[in-house]
């Protein structure tokens, strides 16, 4: 079983509770993204990506992540059914 080290900001635990998101998804969002992206700013931060099935249609997961020493950590979490408004592939 693969593992990711990450650790959560209050904020993001309470997006996670808020937004009713299991940490299993949240899990698998840091380990299989659908499309991972650098912040244009040049602050570190990364976009995590993750499309799934919710319970009445496709769904995105976002995970805005930045490193912290050797683990990630989990800034905010976004979830929302707009799924082309935010995913861009090329």
């Amino acid at each position: 079983m693969v593992v990711v080290d990450y650790i959560l900001t209050k904020h993001a635990r309470k997006r996670l509770d808020d937004r009713k998101v299991s940490v299993r998804l949240v899990e698998d969002a840091l380990l299989y993204p659908t499309q991972l992206l650098a912040d244009g700013d040049g602050d570190g931060k990364w976009l995590y990506k993750k499309l799934y099935a919710g319970e009445k249609k496709l769904r995105m997961l976002m995970l805005v992540v930045i490193m912290e020493g050797s683990r990630l950590k989990i800034l905010t979490i976004i979830d929302t059914s707009k799924v082309k408004k935010y995913l861009k592939i090329k």
